[in-house]
């Protein structure tokens, strides 16, 4: 069961890509906050053109369909994280088991 077990230099590209996935999270929040606000200006100021809110509307649903779809990747590598380690658990508590039965034979 250990050959079916991550390497820990796996184990550490994963917990990587969560971290690099996490900072990523917080970049877009920002972004998406500032073009929130970037909008609300725009809508306030009559003389606002309509290009120019269009393209900010444009940035504001790019940024919000990219923050959805990495915090759905982000759950999804933590489920198979969780799921990985749990029968890596499984799998080392059988050999235990089964060295501590022929141990006691």
């Amino acid at each position: 069961m250990r050959r079916a077990c991550p390497r820990a230099g796996d184990r550490g590209g994963a917990a990587q890509a969560g971290r690099g996935g996490r900072a990523r999270t917080l970049i877009l929040n920002g972004q998406l906050a500032r073009g929130e606000q970037t909008l609300a200006q725009l809508a306030c100021d009559p003389a606002s053109s309509l290009a120019a809110s269009a393209a900010a509307l444009r940035s504001v649903n790019e940024l919000r369909a990219e923050l959805e779809k990495l915090q759905t990747l982000l759950r999804e590598l933590g489920v198979r994280a969780r799921t990985l380690r749990a029968a890596c658990r499984r799998g080392l508590d059988q050999e235990r088991a089964g060295a501590w039965l022929a141990a006691s034979r």
